[in-house]
């Protein structure tokens, strides 16, 4: 299992406490080009997210989003 965490851009702050065991990556990264990426990896691809954009503009057959 290989956790990443992307967090919004305007939260600021350290969040290495908050979230042990992910990767983080910073907020201003591109979500959609970094899910794309990710799943040419992995064969499952699973996406938890809270309102992203991403979810609506990323169509790909490995790549399933979940809302919490």
């Amino acid at each position: 299992c290989f956790r990443i965490i992307k967090l919004h851009p305007h939260i600021r702050g350290d969040s290495s406490n908050r979230f042990y065991g992910f990767v983080e990556v910073h907020g201003a990264a591109p979500a959609e080009l970094m899910i794309a990426n990710i799943a040419n990896y992995f064969s499952s691809v699973l996406v938890y997210h809270h309102g992203s954009s991403a979810a609506r503009y990323v169509e790909i057959k490995n790549v399933e989003f979940i809302s919490v």
